[in-house]
């Protein structure tokens, strides 16, 4: 999955990226069990996570999913992201027709590394803010970040024994995605050792704080508006106030935030 992140600083020279890729996380396997893909459900072990039949042969399997077999439930959340190969790349602007040319997969991704400068890495999504604070000048109001209730960081409740070969096979049917995550995934971490020697430091205290608002915006206190949350002053950030109207916007969907970003880029000539 890629997103480009929306400046909140007058920076027109700096762009930024955040893609993960993991084959654990490559499906959302509550609905992968039994919908779209005839026959997936059949030939799975019982106990077995699908998306283990499906690592098998992910080239047999992509062609036969039907969007019509999802249920409606579902149906509004995917059909704007149904994608099983090469997501990350396709969301950058990869033709389907260039996913086995490995020549024209490496020009696409040099071009994504000429046009971004920062890259953050979901894993190490914390550091990844950190370093985006510092390119953009930021504060650590405008990097808070809440889990929500649709986080990915949660355990199958089906076994899903992912083998080598299953992800050998996987890579390979996603080349463009694995080299994307590969060369961002190194820059990322040059990028991050060529910091200040405090800025592990930075990233640690953000991670308490951020944990700290967490907790603070769901308490019932909060809920109920009474008082604000402040956060002391330290040799990274200035003391600042949280209140409910935040915690109210840091739990809203993608659909809130395209609502209210997409004007704003429109407003400013850049395109989405």
């Amino acid at each position: 999955m890629a997103t480009i992140c929306i400046p909140l600083a007058e920076d027109a020279g700096t762009s930024s990226v955040t893609t993960r890729f993991t084959t654990e996380h490559a499906f959302d396997n509550s609905w992968l069990q039994t919908q779209g893909f005839p026959g997936l459900q059949n030939q799975t072990p019982k106990g077995i996570a699908p998306v283990t039949t499906y690592l098998y042969r992910p080239r047999y399997w992509d062609p036969l999913f039907r969007l019509e077999l999802v249920s409606t439930k579902y149906l509004i959340k995917l059909r704007e992201h149904v994608c099983f190969r090469n997501c990350m790349a396709r969301d950058l602007g990869l033709a389907e027709g260039d996913y086995g040319n490995h020549t024209a997969v490496e020009e696409f991704v040099q071009g994504i590394e000429n046009d971004f400068k920062t890259v953050l890495i979901l894993e190490y999504l914390p550091a990844s803010l950190i370093l985006l604070k510092r390119r953009m000048c930021w504060t650590f109001y405008d990097i808070l970040y809440t889990i929500g209730r649709h986080s990915r960081n949660k355990k199958y409740g089906l076994k899903a024994p992912i083998t080598d070969k299953m992800k050998s096979t996987f890579y390979e049917h996603n080349y463009a995605d694995v080299l994307l995550y590969t060369r961002f995934n190194e820059s990322f971490h040059r990028q991050t050792s060529q910091e200040s020697a405090d800025f592990q430091e930075e990233v640690d205290h953000f991670m308490r704080v951020n944990s700290d608002v967490s907790k603070y915006c769901h308490s019932s206190k909060t809920r109920k508006g009474k008082g604000n949350f402040v956060v002391k002053k330290s040799r990274w950030n200035d003391a600042f106030s949280v209140g409910k109207e935040l915690c109210v916007r840091l739990r809203q969907d993608r659909k809130y935030w395209d609502k209210l970003l997409r004007p704003r880029y429109q407003q400013t000539g850049t395109k989405i």
